[in-house]
């Protein structure tokens, strides 16, 4: 198994991993290249892509990584933005060659080794084996996600109390399009309110807006039925790929009342209609925010973060750990 590296601009390297993401399980939105491009640009960091080749040639794995200088160090970060940012497979990992430590897996953290002083992966549900990178070092967290079963009645499959929410409603808002700049202000103002320092809206805005204009994503908001005319008092910029949808750039007005429920509903009505199969209504790790998911009544997703690194920057992880506890 051989790495080849280039940069995220190279053509023929764009066109080989995008050949690779159309087959692969990991396939999603955070995985494409309009994504890498927006928040590379958007966040001020270098993509590069890596491909794994086997013997005869073919690509059996890839990753986009973004490279960001800590002094001399360099470190391929977690992207902003993304649910799932870490190694694309061209098929299910082969147990054999993960015995044999000789998995596209096994050759993808490697390469990450050799070329950075540290690197974050956050591994797509659909990669559970990732015993390749514990054998090599890495350290492994979970964390949760809530994935919804889309019918062609969304609401039905939904908690009681989101359906008489939404049946006592149903009428008090208009949904409506919106720019993914509009919803980035409400999301903003969400995190502000909660005491959590946003990332720059504009930024945000300009990854949000990028995703809409290639056909990756839709945003609408929430407006009071009353003064249609008025500001809006929630919004969605959700990503919408079959099979897959996910609710991402969200953001609600403290008076904004179930408006986020309604854009739920509407977003989950949206993809069904688009061919999308699964509705992923992303982090599942903080209680409050975990409730509300819940009551749409999906599944508990797990999913894995891996982490590695060697010298000060592995010391300063440890030194963290120690303080966590």
């Amino acid at each position: 198994m051989t790495i080849a590296e280039a940069p995220l601009a190279d053509a023929a390297a764009r066109d080989a991993y995008e050949a690779l993401r159309a087959v692969s399980p990991q396939r999603s939105a955070f995985a494409s290249l309009a994504f890498a491009d927006a928040v590379a640009g958007a966040f001020g960091l270098t993509g590069r892509i890596a491909l794994a080749r086997s013997p005869a040639g073919e690509v059996t794995g890839g990753v986009i990584v973004y490279e960001k200088r800590l002094g001399p160090l360099r470190v391929a970060a977690r992207p902003p933005m993304a649910d799932d940012a870490g190694p694309i497979l061209a098929a299910p990992l082969d147990a054999a060659a993960v015995h044999a430590r000789a998995s596209p897996l096994d050759a993808l953290a490697a390469w990450a080794q050799a070329r950075f002083h540290q690197a974050t992966w956050v591994l797509h549900p659909s990669l559970t084996d990732a015993r390749p990178l514990v054998w090599a070092g890495w350290r492994l967290t979970p964390a949760w996600e809530y994935h919804v079963e889309i019918r062609a009645d969304p609401a039905g499959t939904f908690g009681r109390s989101v359906r008489q929410r939404l049946r006592a409603h149903a009428d008090a808002y208009a949904i409506v399009p919106a720019s993914a700049g509009e919803v980035a202000a409400l999301a903003a103002g969400s995190l502000d309110r909660k005491g959590v320092p946003p990332p720059d809206p504009s930024a945000v805005g300009a990854v949000g807006q990028a995703m809409l204009d290639a056909g990756l994503a839709r945003a609408w908001t929430a407006r009071r039925a009353e003064a249609p005319a008025g500001p809006p008092v929630a919004g969605v910029v959700a990503l919408v790929e079959p099979p897959r949808a996910t609710y991402w750039i969200v953001g609600r007005r403290a008076d904004g009342g179930p408006a986020a429920t309604l854009l739920v509903d509407h977003l989950a009505r949206e993809a069904a209609r688009a061919g999308c199969r699964t509705l992923s209504l992303g982090g599942a790790n903080v209680p409050g925010v975990a409730d509300f998911k819940r009551s749409f009544g999906g599944a508990l997703t797990p999913h894995l973060v891996a982490r590695w690194a060697r010298g000060p920057l592995a010391l300063r992880d440890a030194l963290a750990d120690l303080r966590r506890r």
